[in-house]
């Protein structure tokens, strides 16, 4: 077996010592930038989507008048969150009977408080199930008047439709829905 000799044992250092910083350099500085860029780039993904959000708000106006309406919108949320949660399954179920949807089954999850703050008010989410039956029409209708002008202020997060098969025209309906309640500080 041949011995190492000086200048190899020096490569052999210097290549470790390589290894060793590249390893630092990558557990030290680039793992954790790479996160920092994750933590980034989900929160540029959550400002687009207020944009977007402002921006169907707007729906194509100029600046004034889409302040004027905002300001308008804004004023008229508080008169929108109601304190208890029958309030909302009231509005729900007797906009589904005006419209002769049949409605089966309300279900709730637990009320989230929003970190977001209203001053003076306290804003809980509360995840509704509703299922319904009903023509197209009726529910296109339904789910028109819940976006637009419906008296509680809620968002629509997942609208399920199965359809009875050729020739059915009744559907079966499952809508997710967040509702916002409000509690007076």
């Amino acid at each position: 077996m041949k011995k190492i000799s000086k200048e190899q044992r020096k490569i052999i250092y210097i290549s470790g010592a390589i290894i060793v910083f590249l390893i630092l350099l990558l557990l030290l500085v680039y793992i954790p930038q790479k996160n920092r860029l994750q933590v980034i780039k989900s929160k540029l993904a959550m400002a687009e989507n207020e944009i977007a959000e402002i921006n169907s708000f707007s729906k194509g106006k100029s600046l004034p008048e889409a302040l004027r309406f905002l300001n308008l919108h804004l004023r008229t949320i508080p008169f929108k969150l109601p304190e208890h949660e029958e309030v909302v399954v009231k509005c729900l179920s007797e906009e589904a009977r005006k419209l002769k949807l049949e409605v089966h089954d309300i279900s709730f999850s637990e009320k989230t408080m929003l970190l977001d703050k209203i001053p003076g008010y306290e804003i809980e989410e509360l995840q509704i199930t509703i299922k319904l039956t009903g023509g197209y029409k009726a529910l296109g209708e339904y789910l028109y008047n819940l976006r637009n002008n419906f008296p509680v202020l809620i968002r629509l997060r997942q609208v399920n439709i199965q359809g009875g098969g050729e020739g059915q025209f009744i559907l079966n309906i499952s809508l997710q829905i967040s509702a916002y309640l409000s509690n007076p500080k």
